[in-house]
C-alpha cells in the first residue's frame, strides 16, 4: 500500500495525498481524514498508503474504522433508561 502504486483511478487518493502533504498542520489542528464510499472504491488502500507514508517519513498515524466510532455513539443511546448525558446536553 503506497502512493507509488496508485493507478490514478482511486478518487480517495488525492485527499489522502493532500492530507499527508499537510500533515504538520493537520496534526496541530487535530484534524483527521474521513474517507467514504462503496465497496471497492479504494478507501482502505488510500488510508493505508497515507499511513505508510507517515510511518516512513514523519509520525505514527492512527487508522480507526468509522464503525468503531459508530459503536461508541450507539452506546450513548443504549444507556439504562436512556438517561441523558449531561456533557452532551450542556448541563452539569
Amino acid at each position: 500500500y503506497t502512493f507509488d502504486r496508485d493507478d490514478g483511478q482511486n478518487p480517495s487518493m488525492k485527499y489522502a495525498r493532500r492530507y499527508v502533504e499537510h500533515w504538520p498542520e493537520m496534526k496541530e489542528r487535530g484534524q483527521g481524514l474521513l474517507l467514504w464510499g462503496g465497496v471497492g472504491t479504494g478507501k482502505t488502500f488510500a488510508s493505508y498508503a497515507a499511513a505508510v507514508k507517515l510511518l516512513r517519513e514523519q509520525d505514527q498515524p492512527a487508522n480507526t474504522p468509522i464503525s468503531r466510532y459508530l459503536d461508541d455513539i450507539e452506546k450513548l443511546y443504549t444507556l439504562p433508561a436512556r438517561a441523558p448525558i449531561p456533557s452532551l446536553h450542556g448541563k452539569n
